[in-house]
């Protein structure tokens, strides 16, 4: 027999310490407490966000629906492809609004909105003022007929969900400096605006 205790053979049992605390957070690492004073999002604001993001994923699936048709990329035409991707960019964004609900989440995910409904109304502007004996650009001349009720209607849908992100947002935000007035440890701790509001 060997002096080395690491060479102990396997009819020895190992010690094994079982920690029975209820208190542990994910991956049995000990959970951690917030300090007094932390924001923590109520479950109200919470819902509304995850309402928000599966409405405004349904306005998208809406918004992409002419691309349904070209779901094979290497054969899609131009257009169907740059719709594909817009489409994906927006549920990715929707996803992490989701994910993680907070008031700038959902300022950003109105950003992409926006961003997305410039481009919209770009596309509707390209439909009605480029003759007709011109090619646009993407491929889009194959569907011109339809580009500009399509686009128009898309625009509104980014439109409206610009609105809603941002409305649900601002709310959001008021309501955390509210909570920052009423609280003076919380106050310390958050950057002050500027706008004084």
């Amino acid at each position: 027999m060997s002096d080395d205790p690491d060479a102990a053979g396997p009819d020895l049992p190992i010690p094994i310490e079982i920690d029975t605390g209820t208190d542990r957070g994910r991956f049995g690492r000990p959970a951690r407490r917030m300090p007094a004073g932390v924001y923590r999002a109520d479950r109200g604001h919470v819902e509304t966000v995850r309402w928000l993001a599966g409405v405004l994923g349904l306005l998208v699936l809406l918004a992409g629906l002419p691309a349904l048709g070209h779901l094979n990329v290497a054969s899609a035409p131009g257009w169907a492809r740059a719709l594909l991707l817009i489409t994906l960019l927006q549920i990715a964004y929707l996803a992490w609004m989701a994910i993680l609900p907070d008031w700038s989440t959902v300022w950003v995910a109105m950003l992409v909105f926006a961003a997305v409904a410039t481009l919209y109304a770009l596309a509707a502007g390209l439909a009605v003022a480029t003759p007709p004996d011109r090619a646009l650009p993407l491929g889009l001349g194959e569907v011109r007929d339809k580009l500009a009720r399509w686009s128009t209607a898309a625009l509104l849908l980014g439109v409206l969900g610009t609105y809603l992100c941002g409305r649900t947002s601002v709310r959001w935000q008021r309501s955390c400096r509210r909570w920052s007035q009423s609280s003076p440890a919380a106050a310390a701790d958050l950057p002050q605006s500027r706008g004084g509001r």
